[in-house]
């Protein structure tokens, strides 16, 4: 399957505040089921967006899963215009149906989309 490292909080973001749609400087359209990998660099200036621009809790570093694949998201679209507070491009993944995982599960992430075995979230 595959899996696009966000860096934390942004994972949080997807399987907790209803964010619809994860932005990109480049185009992919691989859409379908998506593993989301929560990467080891924190995102600081994304943490305060949330926190003060969007008025949105978020917990402290320490509480995100970071190294980690922690969940599934449908991707089913791209768009260069999206009606979302979450949109702000130039492309935009479109994200439905999020299923974060019971427990994070270790692994190293990579840049862009990347393969991970289906044996390693069989018992997500």
């Amino acid at each position: 399957m595959k899996a696009i490292s966000l860096k934390p909080p942004w994972p949080y973001a997807i399987f907790h505040l209803e964010k619809d749609v994860e932005n990109r400087t480049w185009k992919w359209e691989n859409y379908g089921l998506t593993i989301i990998h929560a990467s080891k660099t924190w995102d600081e200036a994304g943490y305060y967006f949330i926190k003060d621009e969007l008025g949105l809790y978020v917990p402290s570093k320490h509480l995100h899963a970071h190294g980690a694949l922690v969940g599934i998201i449908n991707i089913y679209g791209i768009v260069k215009e999206f009606g979302s507070k979450w949109f702000f491009g130039p492309y935009g993944y479109l994200l439905k149906d999020p299923e974060e995982f019971k427990q994070p599960i270790p692994y190293r992430g990579e840049r862009g989309f990347f393969d991970v075995a289906d044996e390693t979230i069989h018992n997500r």
